[in-house]
């Protein structure tokens, strides 16, 4: 049974997060997915965003969107799981501020003749060209009221195939510009174009100035909160690297804990250490990398089926790489082994590069798109409730972080304070603005109480003798993680 196909990687990544339980669970509430030439479009449940140019917009579903470099400019590449056709956004820069979004796509239309065509001698007159326009709309309106010019193209293959290159072109800002460029099989244009419209149909722009005040300010209390932390910090929040653990059950209707039904458990250990204890590091002076870490195993129960998962993430001490391996096996009921799969990601400043390999498939590989600033590394992810209870922290701060299951970079919000007189808090996490806020209770070190998720599942902190006594007598599998039920 490969893994890939039931997404258990991503589900494991998000189940198993300390913050992120619930994050996956919440429906789009957008209305229904807009509808190209009669043909229905499936996109993502959540927004992907580009800050950097105000531009919120819906992915088709099962597409990535991915750093890439066009020219000296920084990119967005948008590509399906069938690598069917590919969607860039695209940032050029502007010679004149006056210079409008039509005079844009004559340009574009002009070079695209020229690249397939025939020039005068002094290189300014196009005689022919192999270049062919397909389809021109101008001062198209969407939805959100920004207007674009849209062009299709037809040009020419070294084989004598054609391929289609479609661009929808905007200008959000007097000296942005922002182009969404499509690229497909000529014979593949009746599949893509319908599926490129309608994401770009859910596109909207928010003013530079309205981002700052809605996201921005969030996203720089983020900044300055990771870069006030101290090594003393970190080490208070490890907690002298003491095994922490946590349950999952469905609570039952005697409200006796024994009667619970259990879901899964996940145990977490952090600690300061190397980079090669994330395993798999072939340079010795990459290995000897000091920095912060992340263990994290849990299995969960679903049906009949053991999911297991092992991760360690890696930090480096100024924050600005990271790495690190999730791994997880599916048991069967009989103890049987059904499948594999190992995440490994690695990032330096905004390059994240990701590969997931399924049983024998060949490796899928990520580069999801990472913003200026604001990022949240894997290992923090981990770590932020207990680092924000740790330094008493009560304001709201954004981040951006990457999900497994959308396999793109969204931002979340989270808010800690107070409760009571007792010393305990509260953390409210927004895992994205659409979604329903996430509740977490913890005492005065940062040690989790209890959460309640949607479905009524609850995690709460154990005692790890004790998860094991009870799983023990309810029959449950105690095997070690990743290697036997």
């Amino acid at each position: 049974m490969p893994i890939k196909d039931t997404r258990l990687v991503a589900m494991l990544a998000s189940l198993v997060a300390c913050t992120a339980a619930t994050a996956q669970t919440q429906p789009r509430t957008t209305s229904a997915p807009p509808r190209t030439a009669g043909i229905a479009v499936d996109l993502a449940d959540a927004p992907f965003n580009f800050d950097e140019v105000g531009l919120s917009m819906y992915l088709p579903r099962n597409a990535t969107a991915q750093s890439t470099m066009i020219g000296d400019r920084k990119a967005v590449q948008i590509v399906p799981d069938d690598q069917k056709w590919v969607i860039n956004i695209q940032t050029p820069a502007s010679p004149r501020l006056e210079t409008t979004i039509k005079e844009a796509a004559d340009n574009t239309w002009t070079l695209i003749q020229g690249a397939y065509g025939v020039l005068d001698k002094d290189q300014k007159v196009i005689l022919e060209t192999k270049a062919t326009l397909i389809d021109r709309v101008s001062n198209l309106r969407l939805n959100s009221g920004a207007v674009c010019e849209r062009i299709y193209t037809s040009v020419p293959r070294q084989d004598g195939s054609r391929l289609v290159k479609g661009y929808s072109i905007f200008k959000p800002a007097a000296d942005t510009f922002v182009v969404f460029e499509l690229i497909t099989d000529e014979s593949l244009m009746s599949i893509a174009r319908p599926i490129y419209e309608a994401s770009i149909a859910t596109a909207s722009f928010l003013d530079p100035e309205m981002l700052n005040a809605s996201r921005g300010s969030l996203v720089k209390a983020g900044v300055a909160f990771f870069a006030g932390l101290t090594d003393a910090d970190y080490a208070a929040a490890f907690a002298d690297g003491r095994e922490f653990v946590h349950r999952l059950s469905m609570p039952s209707r005697t409200g006796s804990a024994a009667d619970a039904q259990e879901l899964g458990f996940r145990r977490m250990r952090f600690w300061k250490g190397k980079r090669a204890d994330v395993g798999g590091v072939s340079s010795t002076r990459s290995g000897s990398q000091e920095g912060y870490l992340a263990r994290i195993q849990a299995r969960m129960l679903f049906d009949e089926r053991v999911i297991d998962s092992e991760a360690t993430y890696f930090m480096s001490l100024d924050r600005n790489e990271e790495t690190w391996t999730l791994r997880t096996v599916v048991w069967g009921p009989k103890g049987e082994r059904l499948g594999s799969a190992v995440e490994t990601g690695g990032r330096i400043g905004r390059d994240l590069n990701i590969v997931i390999q399924d049983g024998g498939k060949s490796p899928e590989e990520l580069r999801p798109f990472v913003p200026a600033e604001g990022y949240l590394s894997q290992f923090e992810l981990f770590l932020l409730h207990r680092l924000l209870v740790t330094r008493r922290i009560q304001t709201e701060l954004a981040f951006y972080t990457y999900q497994s299951q959308s396999r793109s970079v969204s931002l979340r919000r989270d808010f800690p304070q107070t409760v009571g007189s007792g010393g305990n808090w509260d953390v409210v996490t927004t895992f994205r603005d659409e979604a329903t806020p996430q509740r977490y209770s913890y005492d005065a070190s940062g040690t989790l109480i209890r959460s309640v998720l949607d479905d009524g599942s609850t995690w709460e902190a154990i005692d790890s003798d004790n998860l094991q006594r009870m799983w023990q007598r309810k029959g449950l599998p105690t095997g070690a993680i990743g290697r036997s039920r």
